[in-house]
């Protein structure tokens, strides 16, 4: 069954995964995770528990433990070739940096609301660490939703910790 990668339905996902800071909903077939979304109601926690990959939890334990990812997980994100291109520049910038929108348009010779959108529509949170764009001005936005700009914050300052 295909899965629809813009929802946010805890239904659509193969687990969950309780966060300091909360939800992440997960897909994924063996070790390949296909989307790593924040979702909006933690009262799901747990709800889809029945198929459970114990490398992918390790993974994220490890990453909220020391901020580092295990090199162990395969990522399949689906995207436009613009999209996969703004991804793979994402997954370079090293934990507890940043960098601002405008920077990364000029690297990609493009526009900052093309790296926005591109941020916006990331499939692996996380994984593909769009929080570590940010604005020239201040933090800017997350996910195409400003209430989770605090997620943005959390993780930025959990990254400054190493």
């Amino acid at each position: 069954m295909a899965r629809d990668l813009k929802s946010n339905n805890p239904q659509d996902f193969d687990n969950t995964y309780q966060t300091p800071i909360g939800t992440l909903g997960i897909c994924f077939k063996n070790n390949t995770i296909t989307k790593l979304q924040w979702l909006s109601d933690s009262s799901f926690a747990n709800q889809n528990s029945n198929k459970k990959n114990d490398l992918i939890s390790e993974t994220l334990n490890y990453y909220f433990d020391t901020t580092k990812f295990l090199d162990k997980l395969e990522l399949c994100p689906k995207g436009t070739p613009f999209q996969l291109k703004v991804w793979q520049r994402l997954q370079e910038i090293p934990s507890g940096e940043t960098m601002t929108y405008g920077e990364l348009a000029k690297e990609l010779n493009t526009s900052s609301r093309a790296i926005g959108q591109a941020c916006r529509t990331n499939p692996l949170v996380l994984f593909i660490p769009c929080h570590r764009i940010v604005s020239k001005t201040g933090l800017g936005g997350y996910m195409g939703d400003q209430k989770k700009v605090s997620i943005k914050s959390w993780l930025l300052e959990h990254e400054s910790r190493t």
